[in-house]
């Protein structure tokens, strides 16, 4: 609200309950100003405040309240408001001096041609990474080849050593000593010892020669492992072909970055600038969010603070209700015990008595039963509580023709106002003179008045007739009575425990 105005429509927080308000009418103008505010809540009849108040502007007017809760301020968005825009200003200004260096890094560029070349080689170098990674897995299966020849070259060797003389290490070492020995023994100038030894010899050099054929097939096979290995080695020089030519073309593009230097460095500066405008933009954004966080705590709070504040309101409300009814059954409770408790037909016995003892002035008024602290129904046949009603209670009385006696409020002795000493006095006179309350006793006992003295001993055996008839059923209606009242406590003393359960459920009263 920025200001109230003539029949505006507006809303006022009176403390806890929030009021739809009318400015019925202004006395003195703008400025301060008398106002009549009608003023409606939900549980609340219309109700008009008269007060002063500067309204021009204003955020809320507080007014006087029936209600036992608190104000709670609702959280002031204007300062959330007012820090969000001083935010945004600053992130607009760092925003500015980002382009600006986004500008500046524009004019600050390597030549074209530069630009192209080293993007060519650093395409190389990524093509040459890629070949190198590929060569490792296939250096690595080629090592491992490489092993597993050799082993089997070493076994192939252990075997021809195994199978190996001494003497001779070739086939061709032991067919040239076949043939030496054999020259000899065909020269005949050997003895026979001689020549039986070497032939002999010879004998086991055939068999030799015989063991040299399986050595020379592994030997074979030695040598073409080794031809393998050398061949696997060789396919290995591509690694080396590669790193040469990376370590060119990384050497070349180092001269064009050592030439761009200058212009890299002037960027990079650039570049750090512009990550501290980020930084900075970080911060300004934490406070932002601080700052809407902040006043979303704050706006919870006070959305929990005024549902707990309308909770104990309508548990206030619910309480006092409880109560009133409790009041309200106790005092049925204590009625309806009084009624119990009372001589029957006692008011109206007192009654006859009296009216008797004012129009026989020789009759003796006995002493009265005790009148009942409350009026007391004759038909008890609705005589239950109601719990949503006011309790009103009529004397009413029931008599030998089905009439109704309607007990009034007070109970006086007739006899002796002054009005009857009057009365009685006047008595000898034709027409008979009835006070207005001896009147009100016999229209409630159903008697019509006398009005002549000789009407008055008809007057008097009606009275008689119907006081022998009340002390006739004294005891029988006093009985009835009871047994209707001891129903009618019973129902009420149960509907007093619920509502003391319903009291003690909702717990003590807080502060």
């Amino acid at each position: 609200m920025n200001q109230f105005s003539l029949a505006s429509q507006v809303n006022l927080h009176i403390k806890s309950s929030i009021f739809h308000v009318r400015i019925i009418d202004t006395a003195e103008g703008l400025g301060r100003s008398k106002l009549n505010i009608e003023a409606t809540s939900p549980s609340s009849l219309p109700t008009t405040f008269q007060f002063r108040h500067s309204y021009s502007p204003i955020d809320q007017v507080i007014l006087p309240t029936m209600s036992t809760g608190k104000f709670i301020k609702r959280p002031d968005s204007s300062v959330r408001d007012e820090k969000l825009k001083k935010l945004d200003k600053l992130i607009a200004a760092k925003d500015a001096e980002n382009k600006a260096l986004d500008n500046e890094l524009k004019k600050i560029v390597v030549p074209q041609k530069v630009a192209e070349k080293r993007k060519e080689l650093i395409s190389k170098l990524t093509e040459l990474r890629e070949k190198q990674a590929n060569f490792k897995g296939k250096r690595n299966t080629v090592f491992a080849q490489i092993k597993e020849i050799e082993n089997q070259i070493r076994k192939n060797i252990a075997e021809i050593q195994k199978s190996s003389h001494k003497q001779f290490k070739t086939a061709q070492d032991v067919d040239n000593r076949v043939k030496e020995l054999e020259d000899l023994i065909g020269t005949g100038e050997l003895r026979i010892l001689e020549e039986r030894k070497y032939a002999k010899e010879i004998s086991d050099l055939h068999k030799l020669r015989r063991d040299f054929g399986g050595v020379e097939k592994l030997q074979e096979l030695v040598d073409n492992d080794k031809a393998q290995i050398e061949s696997l080695k060789k396919s290995l020089d591509f690694g080396k072909e590669l790193r040469d030519e990376y370590d060119a073309i990384q050497k070349e593009l180092d001269e064009i970055n050592a030439q761009n230097k200058t212009i890299n460095e002037k960027r990079d500066v650039l570049y750090k600038q512009k990550k501290e405008i980020y930084a900075a933009k970080n911060e300004l954004y934490g406070e932002a969010r601080k700052a809407r966080d902040d006043y979303e705590k704050e706006f919870q709070k006070f959305k929990n603070l005024m549902e707990q504040q309308k909770l104990e309101q309508a548990q206030m409300e619910e309480r006092t209700q409880l109560n009133k009814q409790v009041a309200e059954i106790k005092k049925s409770i204590q009625a309806e015990q009084a009624r119990k408790d009372s001589p029957a037909f006692a008011y109206e016995i007192d009654s006859i008595h009296s009216v008797i003892s004012v129009l026989d002035p020789s009759y003796v008024k006995p002493q009265p039963i005790s009148k009942p602290s409350v009026a007391i129904p004759w038909n008890t046949s609705n005589a239950s509580s109601s719990l949503n009603k006011k309790r009103t209670i009529n004397r009413q009385i029931g008599t030998p023709n089905g009439e109704v006696l309607h007990k009034p409020e007070e109970t006086k002795d007739i006899k002796s106002s002054t009005a009857f000493k009057k009365t009685a006095s006047r008595k000898a006179n034709d027409k008979a003179f009835i006070n207005p309350e001896v009147i009100t006793r016999l229209a409630d006992l159903k008697i019509a008045q006398p009005t002549s003295n000789e009407e008055t001993s008809g007057t008097l055996e009606s009275l008689k007739e119907k006081l022998a008839y009340f002390e006739e059923n004294r005891e029988a209606e006093a009985e009835r009575i009871k047994q209707a009242s001891e129903a009618t406590l019973e129902k009420l003393n149960s509907e007093l425990a619920e509502l003391e359960a319903k009291l003690s459920a909702l717990g003590p009263l807080t502060e």
